[in-house]
Order: structure tokens, then sequence, then C-alpha cells
């Protein structure tokens, strides 16, 4: 009995949830990682992570072939299965990963060159709708910088072994007081930081903004933990500086979220002349 075109689509559906779910699992061993310091290996899950999600690709193209037969390279047959597939996932959270999934399946397919829009979902389909509403953020209420600073430092426990040091501390006071100055005596400090801690080599990494009644920064503060104690090994404030961290051309953050896109939306208002295929690059996904 020949696959329906709703079946192939349901297959393409669970495919991608099964790799999301991998990618998650090897993600969440980095607070693991971080806390041990396993360095070794968190190097080898930056690379199993990488190499999934071809992986996956060509087990599930493997899959439709043997299902399909001849009719897997018809292009009629995959444009029922395009709109069944977009019917399922359009009201999922990031379904544009859902959507670059299908489109890397019929580029393998097909053997793509430039844009099919018969078989696959061009630009504007994929586009994320950017909203931080869903963000796993943070606030921190106004306080003076010995506060905030306790606020935002305490974010970072689970990752550090219990009744080891913390170091550096100055730095990041330093950084609040002088906010608290630039934009006058008497302002009071808020702070805005994504929940999960973003991971990468031997550091771990707050990443948000400090808000003001005059203005925001950006501000990164990140953790290296260290054989005798952990340290604020450096703060990161300068828009620029910010950007190249979050550059593709270095290697990919291991942060757990649940919803990409409101995350990448909140990184995007800190970043805003990142381009939003960037952001998604450094966070590990196409």
């Amino acid at each position: 009995m020949r696959p329906e075109p709703g079946d192939i689509a349901d297959e393409i559906f669970a495919s991608f949830e099964s790799y999301n779910a991998e990618f998650g699992r090897i993600t969440r061993q980095a607070p693991k990682r971080f806390a041990e310091q396993e360095w070794k290996l968190g190097q080898r899950d930056a690379v199993e992570r990488i190499e999934l999600y071809d992986r996956r690709i060509e087990k599930c193209v493997a899959g439709l072939v043997g299902k399909m037969g001849p009719r897997v390279a018809d292009r009629g047959t995959w444009q029922t299965i395009k709109a069944k597939y977009a019917d399922q996932v359009c009201d999922c959270p990031d379904s544009e990963c859902f959507k670059t999934f299908f489109n890397s399946i019929t580029r393998k397919i097909f053997n793509t060159v430039g844009v099919n829009t018969d078989v696959e979902f061009v630009a504007f389909d994929v586009q994320p709708i950017l909203k931080i509403e869903d963000a796993p953020i943070r606030r921190i209420d106004n306080g003076d910088p010995g506060q905030v600073a306790a606020k935002i430092l305490s974010i970072f426990p689970a990752m550090i072994p219990v009744g080891k040091k913390v170091t550096g501390i100055e730095k990041l006071l330093s950084c609040i007081a002088g906010f608290r100055t630039r934009h006058g005596t008497g302002t009071a400090i808020g702070a805005e930081f994504l929940e999960p801690v973003f991971f990468r080599s031997t550091r771990a990494y707050l990443v948000g903004r400090l808000i003001g009644n005059g203005g925001e920064m950006p501000l990164v503060v990140a953790l290296k933990n260290g054989n005798d104690c952990a340290k604020i090994d450096a703060i990161i404030t300068d828009r620029n500086v910010f950007s190249s961290l979050f550059g593709f051309s270095r290697s990919y953050f291991h942060v757990d979220v649940s919803n990409v896109g409101s995350t990448v939306a909140f990184l995007s208002e800190l970043m805003p002349l990142k381009p939003i295929d960037e952001i998604y690059t450094v966070l590990g996904r196409a």
C-alpha cells in the first residue's frame, strides 16, 4: 500500500521532532560539562550536534525513497505533501525550523540549485514572526549596583559546584556603577537577562541588558570555571563586540531554549544590525 501525501508529511514532521529532541539532549549536557570541566566531552558534543542535522536528513530521505519508490521524484506529489505539511506546522512554535528541515529534504531529493518554489518553502514562508513575549527572560527590578549584580549572578549557581568561590565580581559592580553614573547618579538600574545560560568551549555566558531611566546597554557576563574558583572572565557592553561574539564564524553556542524564535527576537533587539539568519546559525540552527 503506497503512502498518501499526508502520511509522508507526518513522517517528515516526526523526523524533525526526533532530530529536535536529540539536538536538545546534546545541548542540555553543556551545564554538566561546564560544572565538571569536561572540556573534551564538550568538544565531542559540539561535533556530534553539528553532524546530527545532515545525518537525520540522510536517514529521512532514505526512508522516503524506500516507501515512495519512483514517486519520490514526482513534483506534483511533493506539492501536495508541502501543502499538508504547511497545515501541520502552521501553529507549531518555531515553525520556521520545521520548514527549513522540509526544504533540506526536498533539496536533497531534487538536487535543487537555486530555489524551487513548487517543492520548498521560500524565504517569506520561513521568515519567523519575531516576538519577545515568549522569550525566557529574567527581569531584575530596579536597585543599587550591588543588588542588581547579586541578582544577575544568581542565574549562575546551577553551573557552579557548591562551595566554589566566584571571583571577579568587582568587574560587574564597576560596569553597573559606571552605567548609573553615565545616566545620572540618581538613576535606578534594572536589567533583563535571558534565563538560559549560553555555553561555548570553556565559558558560560549570561546575555542581557541593563536598563536605566535614560537608556539601556547590552551586557554579557562571561564566566570561566577553574580548578580552584570560577571567575568572571569578561564583561561585554560594546554592541560591536557583542555582535562579534555572536558571529557565525565562531563556534556555535549550546543553549537550551524552548522557543528559538523568541530568543532570536530578544538577541536581535540587542544587535539590530545583525542578520537574523546569523543569529539562528550561531545557536546551532540552520
